[in-house]
């Protein structure tokens, strides 16, 4: 099932699916901070961290900002910087990854 916030789970983990949200907005987040000049990796990957930590639910397991072909932590984002975020929420691990410089 695909919600509204872009993301697909499973018909049983609908239940999880507003907690889910909050990773997708974070990485919405740092995608528009990214577009909008922001260039500081940490910068972006605090204001993931920051974002998931609004759901008491979620406890985050990691907020990277790597290079998409070569998974390297960044400092300075790049054309080809990729956003990946990983939270357990009960006995499901939830990942997501977003591209940064691209629009939305």
């Amino acid at each position: 099932m695909r919600m509204q916030e872009g993301f697909v789970v499973l018909s049983s983990a609908v239940g999880s699916a507003a907690k889910a949200g909050e990773i997708a907005r974070a990485l919405v987040s740092a995608r528009q901070a990214a577009l909008g000049g922001e260039r500081d990796a940490e910068v972006l990957r605090r204001l993931i961290r920051d974002r998931v930590g609004q759901e008491p639910r979620l406890q985050l397991d990691y907020a990277s900002i790597a290079d998409a072909a070569t998974m390297e932590e960044l400092r300075t984002i790049t054309p080809e910087a990729l956003a990946l975020v990983a939270a357990p929420l009960g006995r499901t691990r939830l990942l997501d990854n977003m591209r940064l410089m691209a629009p939305g």
